[in-house]
């Protein structure tokens, strides 16, 4: 067939688009300026960009496999192409001299971390981070000269009035360009086009996404936008344009549904998603949480056992080994058996359901506990032709336990050391996040189950594609794929908007968005793995028919199951649980539960300093500030994020792999030695001496790794790993760049949350400087309400307000509030309710025995000091003549309420208290006027 038209009316055009002579600049050339390498598409798309912008129309672009070094080739040509129409030699409606000539900068919305770094390599690009409160870094050139442009650089989504502001005074767009991926922002889109609308009217518009991102296409829909979409088809017609069309390849991107006819498996998932399916409509009239709370745990495990691959047993092991029962914790399988089991609905047909299905899945446990699915024999023959064949194979699995599983069952298998640039395992989420980071595999083994909404990563993620599934899931997955391939897969319409775009025939009333061709049949290829059944104990063999009607019920409850993903999880407290304590805190409603053996890492705020110290769970008070680390595992947790999200090293999870395959040999350790005293004996006939203590650490994990290269090889060879002992070397390095990246990244933490403390905007990790929106991706802190330890109950107060009766009941023959400290108390909204308590209590005590002349004001302030408060006696007089806060009259006379105490330093006043006095010696009372926030100070 031959090409359509919009191929040969490009090709064409490639010597007069705009900057041209950038668009043809050699990979020598392009380095230099410090740009990546134009590919076959840059050269089309740049070049489509420049000539839809030259007169003004605004335009969003699909591509397949977004990355960052796109947007760095994108807004180096643009910038290009302004100095070229400067300098007269390009003209257009809108890029012209005289128009061009007052606006200098070229907007960039998406992630600014993921690109600013490689934009300062490139020379006269000029990129600054806007934030709510930055100054332009480029005031001091771009308004000396009008060749010279910015690019500034601002956060997605920033739907906020005062960046809007801060872009109006500080920027002269000539341009705006949107990273509209999922890996720079899309949930915003359309009220950014409606912002930009009206802060840049008439400035053209260059919105970017992904091939196949199902929501970002819903949000451009409603945008009035020309939309050129690249889908594979047109990309490979556009890379075999210059070839015969008889000599044309068949399209790469082949997609291969697999049927794996475990029969055993098949009847027990298909009959419990039929439960579950009706056990959703019986609760449908019931509370809004108990349907969501109920129906996702049901849902949790029967995705965990439809989509296993690896043995039950080993991912039990790898999830233990990181589950942290707590805010952020992963529950295992029986975990939430145990949930389902004790959720509580009202009626009994619903509880009579609700209790089959937890017996459904109590069974799929133990049948999977003692046997082997079909999809785990799958995995297994598939990545042995993988490995004879030596095709390049990508694995995609559940989640990062699932991962870890995975690779533990192949090394046991001793098929091929995983992740060797052969053969790799990730957990879908992680893909989509990393992608532009990915290579183009020889073929991908998808395990997991696939949302649309979240397809569009496979574009171009391998030449094949194989999507494992049971027989009543085949038609689904198969009217997914055929849907997703109509879309995005087969070339756009010969005849159509790309053909008008590139003709410049714009309607004057609508906007073109291209179609995809009808006469191109997109079909799946079916695949019946027979050689795959699966393996059980059982005591006799299962048949099941299937219907076409099975994917009514099937497609509704998935479709249902699929509205759950972008929702957070529900916290489930523990239930009966002796060794664990509730914490709530004031950032959420649900309790986090606690072991009362772990300590609590606390932001200590005392005095004028603040430091990080850690307590136990029972030693907590309301008001004490909790780190809680975004993940389960604390290390990996950090590493990820500083080294993943702000791209400090891009090989950095390769290094957190090599250092898991010694937690597998720990693990396994620990399976054949039942004492640290016989693996120690173990490791010394293979030549490595350590006392027990040692050998008891790495059992039990307390230290990364061993020091000795040596200690590695042994303990693999002890454990009868051969694999792993070849890759000894590799291990230990792993071990030792760990070791010292935790060493820096503590410190550098560490530092950061003290700032953080002290009212810092920004903060200091290694060698970059991070806004507080960035460091909350790796942390939240959360304040104490009140703790409850096993056995006890919630005593606290909730505000500060709640302590006054307690005050004038306890404290009221020596302390007085009057009504008008009342009333600051009221409107206090300080949190550390236990340290405002001591305050009063030291008030009581030692502050009176202060003014009645028992003891020495020096003693009353270290009495203070030592609970981090303190005691001023005075407020100077300029700053009282501030503010009328300081004119107070008490019993008809004006008295001097300067004598203060302060607690926290901080200028949020949920952190900081002010209390202000005066001695009444008549009637030997401490007078309280104000309890709460900071009074007006000079600074304020």
């Amino acid at each position: 067939m031959n090409n359509p038209a919009w191929v040969n009316q490009a090709e064409d055009r490639l010597v007069v688009f705009p900057g041209s002579a950038f668009l043809n600049s050699t990979p020598e050339q392009l380095a230099k300026m410090g740009v990546p390498a134009l590919n076959n598409d840059d050269q089309l798309l740049l070049g489509l960009s420049g000539r839809m912008l030259k007169d003004g129309h605004s335009l969003a672009i699909s591509l397949p496999r977004p990355e960052s070094g796109f947007f760095v080739k994108l807004l180096t040509y643009l910038l290009r192409v302004r100095i070229d129409t400067l300098n007269g030699y390009i003209v257009g409606s809108y890029f012209q001299p005289d128009t061009l000539q007052n606006k200098n900068d070229l907007i960039w919305f998406g992630r600014p971390r993921n690109i600013f770094n490689s934009l300062t390599k490139v020379q006269g690009i000029n990129p600054w981070i806007v934030t709510k409160n930055s100054k332009s870094q480029q005031e001091n050139i771009a308004s000396h000269s009008a060749l010279i442009s910015g690019t500034p650089l601002a956060a997605f989504p920033s739907i906020h009035s005062d960046i809007f502001e801060n872009l109006v005074t500080q920027t002269r767009p000539f341009a705006v360009v949107v990273d509209a991926t999922p890996a720079g922002g899309r949930n915003d889109i359309k009220e950014l086009w409606e912002a930009l609308t009206i802060y840049f009217p008439g400035i053209p518009i260059l919105i970017v996404s992904a091939l196949g991102d199902v929501q970002t296409d819903q949000t451009l829909s409603r945008i009035p936008i020309h939309r050129w979409i690249h889908r594979l088809r047109d990309q490979q017609l556009w890379l075999q344009r210059s070839i015969p069309a008889s000599k044309h390849t068949d399209a790469p991107w082949q997609h291969i549904l697999v049927e794996v006819p475990d029969k055993v498996l098949d009847r027990h998932l298909s009959e419990l998603y039929k439960t579950i399916h009706n056990f959703r409509k019986l609760i449908s009239k019931e509370p809004l949480n108990i349907q969501n709370d109920t129906y996702r745990n049901a849902a949790k495990i029967q995705q965990i056992f439809s989509t296993l691959c690896c043995p039950l047993e080993t991912r039990e092991v790898f999830l233990a080994r990181h589950s942290r029962r707590g805010l952020f914790a992963v529950r295992n399988v029986e975990r939430q058996l145990e949930i389902i089991n004790n959720a509580s609905i009202r009626y009994g047909e619903v509880d009579s359901i609700r209790k089959s299905i937890h017996e459904s899945l109590h069974g799929l446990f133990d049948l999977l506990l003692k046997g082997t699915s079909g999809k785990a024999q799958a995995l297994e023959l598939f990545v042995k032709e993988a490995v004879s064949s030596k095709k390049t194979t990508l694995i995609l699995v559940a989640d990062k336990y699932e991962e870890e599983a995975v690779i533990d069952f192949l090394h046991k298998k001793d098929i091929v050391l995983v992740d060797d640039k052969l053969v790799s395992v990730k957990p879908a989420g992680h893909l989509k996040s990393v992608q532009s980071l990915q290579p183009i595999y020889d073929q991908c083994f998808i395990f997991t189950r696939m949302w649309y909404q979240d397809m569009w990563w496979i574009g171009g993620v391998a030449k094949q594609v194989y999507w494992f599934c049971y027989p009543f899931e085949s038609n689904w997955v198969g009217k997914r794929l055929t849907s997703w391939q109509q879309s995005y897969q087969r070339a756009s319409a010969y005849q159509g908007s790309k053909s008008d775009m590139l003709l410049l025939a714009w309607p004057k009333l609508s906007f073109l968005t291209d179609q995809a061709t009808e006469n191109e049949e997109a079909s799946v290829t079916t695949r019946i793995l027979k050689e795959c059944p699966g393996s059980y104990v059982i005591s006799k063999p299962f048949t099941i028919e299937h219907d076409d009607e099975s994917i009514t019920w099937l497609t509704e409850i998935l479709n249902a199951e699929e509205q759950f993903q972008d929702e957070e999880p529900n916290i489930l407290a523990v239930e009966n649980d002796a060794d664990y304590a509730r914490i709530t805190v004031e950032e959420q409603l649900a309790d986090i539960p606690w072991p009362v053996m772990k300590p609590v890492t606390i932001l200590s705020d005392a005095g004028d300093k603040s430091e990080i110290i850690t307590k136990k769970v029972a030693d907590l008070t309301p008001g004490d500030q909790i780190i809680m680390l975004l993940g389960e595992d604390v290390h990996q947790e950090i590493l990820l994020g500083l080294f993943e999200v702000f791209h400090a090293q891009e090989n950095f999870s390769e290094v957190l792999r090599w250092v898991n395959f010694w937690g597998t040999l720990v693990d396994s350790a620990s399976e054949k030695f039942p004492t640290a005293a016989k693996l120690q004996k173990a490791l010394q006939q293979q030549g490595t001496t350590v006392t027990t203590t040692t050998v008891s650490n790495w059992l039990n994990k307390k230290v990364i790794g061993p020091e000795e290269v040596q200690s590695v090889k042994n303990m693999a060879l002890a454990v009868g790993n051969t694999t792993l002992s070849r890759y000894a070397v590799s291990i230990h390095t792993a071990i030792k760049r760990i070791w010292t990246e935790h060493q820096r990244i503590g410190r550098d933490l560490r530092q950061a949350l003290l700032s953080r403390a002290a009212g810092a905007t920004s903060v200091k990790l290694g060698t970059m400087t991070l806004c507080m929106d960035d460091l909350d991706e790796i942390l939240n802190i959360f304040t104490v309400h009140s703790i409850v330890l096993p056995g006890q109950e919630p005593i606290y107060p909730k505000s500060l307000s709640d302590l006054v009766p307690r005050i004038r009941e306890e404290l009221g023959s020596r302390v007085h509030l009057t009504a008008r400290a009342t009333r600051s108390m009221e409107n206090s909204p300080y949190r550390n309710l236990d340290k405002a308590w001591s305050c009063f209590e030291l008030i009581f005590s030692d502050l009176w025995k202060c003014c009645n002349g028992e003891i020495s004001q020096t003693d009353a302030k270290e009495s203070f000091r030592q609970i981090g408060i303190e005691l001023k006696s005075k407020t100077s007089a300029v700053t009282q003549g501030l503010s009328t806060d300081y004119e107070v009259k008490y019993e008809g006379k004006n008295v001097d309420i300067g004598a203060h105490l302060c607690l926290g330093t901080a200028y949020d006043p949920a952190k900081t208290m002010r209390i202000h006095y005066h001695w009444d010696s008549d009637k030997s009372l401490v007078v309280i006027h104000h309890a709460g926030r900071h009074l007006a100070i000079r600074s304020s």
